[in-house]
């Protein structure tokens, strides 16, 4: 299960996640939006798969993730598309704050405060479902389960 640990919550790899019901306040459209979240890896190096961040993968959906090098991604759904990836690993086991944002058609990631790339894209994420925590849980694949610990995620329809 899902433990709190210092103000975070700590996920162990093992179907551990938290979920928010799916309400008009997770469906994004194609409007402007802001998630994000802080989150301290356990494994240190390379994982032995990609582990889900945060997770609103469904037909039209999205996910932020960590490759198993430990770089992080925006993964957009249908069609599929790895659309922004760092260069740089964050598995170190320090704390690390990642947002993505939608301005129009401009998608941005930032790992503290330093934007790894951009995408040009304003799908319109119109299926409402669960906003997931820490695993791939919409389209469960448990092989994706994050481990380590997330805290102050958040998300908006406008850009924070």
């Amino acid at each position: 299960g899902v433990q709190v640990v210092d103000n975070s919550a700590y996920f162990n790899g093992a179907s551990s996640y938290l979920m928010r019901p799916d309400t008009e306040a997770t469906t994004f459209r194609a409007g402007n939006l802001t998630v994000e979240c802080e989150f301290k890896c356990e494994i240190i190096g390379t994982h032995s798969n990609d582990q889900v961040l945060v997770d609103n993968f469904n037909s039209g959906g999205w996910q932020i993730a960590l490759k198993a090098n430990g770089a992080v991604y925006l993964y957009l759904n249908s069609p599929n598309v790895t659309a922004i990836s760092s260069t740089k690993s964050y598995s170190d086991g320090n704390w690390h704050k990642l947002k993505w944002t939608r301005g129009g058609n401009l998608n941005t990631l930032y790992v503290d405060g330093v934007s790894v790339g951009t995408y040009i894209d304003q799908r319109d994420f119109l299926k409402k479902s669960y906003v997931a925590i820490g695993a791939q849980v919409n389209s469960r694949n448990p092989l994706y389960d994050f481990k380590g610990w997330i805290r102050n995620v958040g998300y908006a329809k406008q850009v924070l």
